[in-house]
Protein backbone atom coordinates (compact mmCIF):
# COMPACT_ATOMS: atom_id res chain seq x y z
CA UNK A 1 0.00 0.00 0.00
CA UNK A 2 1.37 3.41 -0.95
CA UNK A 3 0.64 6.91 0.20
CA UNK A 4 1.04 10.42 -1.13
CA UNK A 5 4.42 11.95 -0.44
CA UNK A 6 2.96 15.36 0.48
CA UNK A 7 0.20 16.53 2.81
CA UNK A 8 -1.20 19.95 1.98
CA UNK A 9 -4.42 21.54 3.18
CA UNK A 10 -4.78 25.06 1.77
CA UNK A 11 -1.99 25.76 -0.71
CA UNK A 12 -3.07 25.94 -4.35
CA UNK A 13 -0.09 23.82 -5.43
CA UNK A 14 2.29 21.35 -3.86
CA UNK A 15 5.25 23.60 -3.02
CA UNK A 16 7.95 20.89 -2.77
CA UNK A 17 11.18 21.76 -0.97
CA UNK A 18 14.31 20.06 0.38
CA UNK A 19 14.04 17.11 -1.99
CA UNK A 20 16.82 14.50 -2.21
CA UNK A 21 19.59 15.58 -4.58
CA UNK A 22 21.80 13.44 -6.83
CA UNK A 23 25.21 12.79 -5.32
CA UNK A 24 28.29 13.61 -7.34
CA UNK A 25 30.19 10.71 -8.86
CA UNK A 26 33.97 10.48 -8.72
CA UNK A 27 34.27 12.26 -12.09
CA UNK A 28 32.19 15.23 -10.83
CA UNK A 29 28.93 14.40 -12.61
CA UNK A 30 25.51 13.77 -11.07
CA UNK A 31 25.10 10.14 -10.08
CA UNK A 32 21.99 8.26 -11.21
CA UNK A 33 22.41 5.75 -8.40
CA UNK A 34 23.08 7.75 -5.26
CA UNK A 35 21.11 10.57 -3.65
CA UNK A 36 21.53 12.55 -0.47
CA UNK A 37 18.96 14.17 1.79
CA UNK A 38 19.52 17.76 2.94
CA UNK A 39 21.50 18.14 6.16
CA UNK A 40 19.95 19.76 9.26
CA UNK A 41 21.95 22.95 8.74
CA UNK A 42 20.52 23.19 5.20
CA UNK A 43 16.99 22.87 6.59
CA UNK A 44 17.65 25.58 9.19
CA UNK A 45 19.18 27.88 6.58
CA UNK A 46 16.16 27.36 4.31
CA UNK A 47 13.72 28.19 7.13
CA UNK A 48 15.68 31.37 7.93
CA UNK A 49 15.50 32.33 4.25
CA UNK A 50 11.71 31.83 4.22
CA UNK A 51 11.32 33.86 7.42
CA UNK A 52 13.34 36.68 5.89
CA UNK A 53 11.22 36.65 2.71
CA UNK A 54 7.90 36.47 4.59
CA UNK A 55 8.83 39.38 6.86
CA UNK A 56 9.32 41.81 3.96
CA UNK A 57 6.74 44.61 4.25
CA UNK A 58 4.65 42.64 6.76
CA UNK A 59 4.32 42.21 10.50
CA UNK A 60 5.97 38.80 10.99
CA UNK A 61 6.37 36.66 14.10
CA UNK A 62 8.26 33.40 14.48
CA UNK A 63 6.21 30.62 16.00
CA UNK A 64 2.60 29.50 15.85
CA UNK A 65 0.84 26.15 15.59
CA UNK A 66 -0.21 23.78 12.82
CA UNK A 67 -3.63 22.25 13.53
CA UNK A 68 -3.27 20.08 10.38
CA UNK A 69 -0.09 18.28 11.42
CA UNK A 70 -0.34 14.49 11.13
CA UNK A 71 1.81 11.82 12.73
CA UNK A 72 3.02 10.66 9.30
CA UNK A 73 3.61 14.25 8.16
CA UNK A 74 5.23 16.19 11.03
CA UNK A 75 5.34 19.92 10.50
CA UNK A 76 7.41 22.91 11.45
CA UNK A 77 5.83 26.35 11.71
CA UNK A 78 7.82 28.94 9.79
CA UNK A 79 5.96 31.90 11.27
CA UNK A 80 2.88 34.13 11.19
CA UNK A 81 2.07 37.22 9.19
CA UNK A 82 -0.43 39.44 11.01
CA UNK A 83 -2.54 42.25 9.61
CA UNK A 84 -5.11 44.27 11.50
CA UNK A 85 -7.43 47.26 11.29
CA UNK A 86 -10.24 48.99 13.15
CA UNK A 87 -13.87 49.41 12.16
CA UNK A 88 -16.72 51.68 13.31
CA UNK A 89 -14.44 54.50 14.37
CA UNK A 90 -12.16 52.24 16.40
CA UNK A 91 -14.92 50.44 18.31
CA UNK A 92 -14.23 47.11 16.58
CA UNK A 93 -10.81 45.59 15.90
CA UNK A 94 -10.10 43.00 13.24
CA UNK A 95 -7.02 40.89 12.68
CA UNK A 96 -6.11 38.21 10.17
CA UNK A 97 -3.20 35.80 10.76
CA UNK A 98 -1.73 33.60 8.04
CA UNK A 99 0.56 30.90 9.38
CA UNK A 100 3.20 29.43 7.06
CA UNK A 101 4.20 25.82 7.72
CA UNK A 102 6.53 23.22 6.28
CA UNK A 103 5.36 19.59 6.45
CA UNK A 104 7.69 16.65 6.01
CA UNK A 105 7.13 14.44 3.02
CA UNK A 106 6.25 10.81 3.67
CA UNK A 107 9.15 9.51 1.55
CA UNK A 108 11.35 12.53 0.97
CA UNK A 109 11.49 16.31 1.11
CA UNK A 110 8.78 18.56 2.49
CA UNK A 111 6.03 20.86 1.23
CA UNK A 112 4.99 24.37 2.17
CA UNK A 113 1.43 25.18 3.22
CA UNK A 114 -0.51 27.84 5.12
CA UNK A 115 -3.65 28.35 7.15
CA UNK A 116 -5.62 31.45 8.15
CA UNK A 117 -7.16 32.54 11.45
CA UNK A 118 -9.50 35.55 11.71
CA UNK A 119 -10.20 37.59 14.84
CA UNK A 120 -12.77 40.28 15.59
CA UNK A 121 -12.39 41.98 18.98
CA UNK A 122 -10.05 39.16 19.99
CA UNK A 123 -12.55 36.36 19.27
CA UNK A 124 -11.82 33.82 16.52
CA UNK A 125 -14.28 33.58 13.63
CA UNK A 126 -14.40 31.04 10.81
CA UNK A 127 -16.99 33.22 9.03
CA UNK A 128 -16.65 36.94 9.77
CA UNK A 129 -20.14 37.60 8.38
CA UNK A 130 -21.47 36.00 11.58
CA UNK A 131 -20.15 38.89 13.70
CA UNK A 132 -23.18 40.53 15.34
CA UNK A 133 -21.69 43.76 16.71
CA UNK A 134 -20.55 42.32 20.00
CA UNK A 135 -21.27 44.45 23.03
CA UNK A 136 -21.51 47.70 21.06
CA UNK A 137 -24.80 49.61 21.06
CA UNK A 138 -25.21 49.95 17.32
CA UNK A 139 -28.33 51.00 15.48
CA UNK A 140 -29.37 48.62 12.73
CA UNK A 141 -27.81 50.90 10.11
CA UNK A 142 -24.51 51.19 12.02
CA UNK A 143 -24.39 47.44 12.54
CA UNK A 144 -25.07 46.77 8.86
CA UNK A 145 -22.44 49.31 7.78
CA UNK A 146 -19.83 47.79 10.12
CA UNK A 147 -20.73 44.29 8.89
CA UNK A 148 -20.19 45.29 5.25
CA UNK A 149 -16.83 46.92 6.06
CA UNK A 150 -15.69 43.88 8.06
CA UNK A 151 -16.59 41.36 5.34
CA UNK A 152 -14.96 43.46 2.60
CA UNK A 153 -11.74 44.06 4.52
CA UNK A 154 -11.29 40.43 5.55
CA UNK A 155 -11.98 39.22 2.01
CA UNK A 156 -9.52 41.66 0.42
CA UNK A 157 -6.82 41.19 3.06
CA UNK A 158 -7.07 37.39 2.93
CA UNK A 159 -6.63 37.45 -0.85
CA UNK A 160 -3.58 39.75 -0.60
CA UNK A 161 -1.90 37.70 2.13
CA UNK A 162 -2.45 34.38 0.34
CA UNK A 163 -1.01 35.81 -2.88
CA UNK A 164 2.03 37.19 -1.05
CA UNK A 165 2.73 33.91 0.81
CA UNK A 166 2.26 31.75 -2.29
CA UNK A 167 4.53 34.06 -4.33
CA UNK A 168 7.26 33.55 -1.71
CA UNK A 169 6.60 29.78 -1.75
CA UNK A 170 6.77 29.70 -5.56
CA UNK A 171 10.18 31.38 -5.63
CA UNK A 172 11.55 29.06 -2.92
CA UNK A 173 10.19 25.72 -4.13
CA UNK A 174 9.40 23.38 -7.00
CA UNK A 175 5.66 24.01 -7.46
CA UNK A 176 3.89 20.80 -8.51
CA UNK A 177 0.34 19.68 -9.22
CA UNK A 178 -1.32 16.36 -8.52
CA UNK A 179 -1.95 14.43 -11.75
CA UNK A 180 -3.56 11.35 -10.23
CA UNK A 181 -4.10 9.58 -6.92
CA UNK A 182 -4.67 5.83 -7.07
CA UNK A 183 -6.90 3.81 -4.76
CA UNK A 184 -3.87 2.50 -2.87
CA UNK A 185 -2.82 6.08 -2.04
CA UNK A 186 0.04 6.45 -4.51
CA UNK A 187 0.10 9.89 -6.10
CA UNK A 188 1.64 11.15 -9.33
CA UNK A 189 2.85 14.74 -9.50
CA UNK A 190 3.91 17.02 -12.36
CA UNK A 191 5.64 20.38 -12.42
CA UNK A 192 3.09 23.23 -12.24
CA UNK A 193 2.78 25.75 -15.04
Amino acid sequence: MGTSNFHRVNATKVFAVLMNQPAMSENGEDSDEYYYAPQQWEVEEFIEYLQEQLSKDHTFFKGGTDPYELRSFPSRVIGEIRSGTDFAGGLISGEIVITAVMRSGYYEGACLDWHITKFIDGDEYDDVSEYDGGENDFTDIEAESAQIAIVEWFSDEEEKLIKFVEDVFTRASMPMEVVATFSNGETIYKMAN
